[in-house]
């Protein structure tokens, strides 16, 4: 079950909703390998206690038939066996238990440790692609303002002309009509 992470609202402005989904998506699928992968170590060391405690237990009962087999009087002396054995595969119990449970610590923090490496990098992989992406926005927009203002002026020059024509033109029809 991904536990869906959730941005900021900057994050989805920057980036758009459909990269931010797409990060969201991946990191929860990263998430999910790493769950999956521990779930398999798991079962696989818990497989090999299950089979070592199947197999005592093969062997207990074969002492226990062995056991019903003999008289009374040795009864007493198999169950003192029994519940020493008892006692020692209690111990080993335990201790099997308390190794699973480390290996099993050590287990999730090794995973932990790699996801948040991997998350590291991908953080710094994408804020060098964003700056790289600011930095070439920023020298188009600079080239495409610089242009513009060329063509500005290159219009205002042009208009200047223009006016001035004109203005001769209006001047000079005005001075011949005055004249005549």
């Amino acid at each position: 079950m991904p536990v869906t992470g959730t941005l900021s609202r900057k994050f989805y402005e920057k980036l758009g909703d459909e990269v931010t989904s797409e990060l969201v998506a991946w990191l929860n699928a990263v998430d999910e390998s790493y769950r999956r992968e521990f779930r398999e170590l798991f079962e696989a060391h818990f497989g090999r206690f299950d089979e070592r405690l199947k197999a005592f237990e093969v062997r207990f009962e074969v002492a226990l038939k062995a056991v019903d087999a003999r008289s009374e009087v040795g009864l007493l002396g198999v169950q003192a066996r029994f519940e020493a054995g008892l006692q020692v595969v209690e111990t080993r119990f335990d201790a099997g238990l308390r190794a699973v449970e480390a290996r099993f610590d050590a287990g999730l923090k090794a995973v932990e440790a790699r996801f948040d490496a991997g998350l590291k990098a991908v953080e710094a992989r994408f804020e060098a692609r964003q700056d790289a992406f600011e930095a070439r926005f920023d020298a188009k927009l600079d080239a495409l303002e610089s242009g513009v203002r060329r063509q500005l002026e290159a219009v205002k020059s042009e208009l200047l002309r223009w006016l001035f024509l004109f203005w001769v033109g209006t001047m000079g029809t005005a001075l011949a009509l005055l004249k005549l």
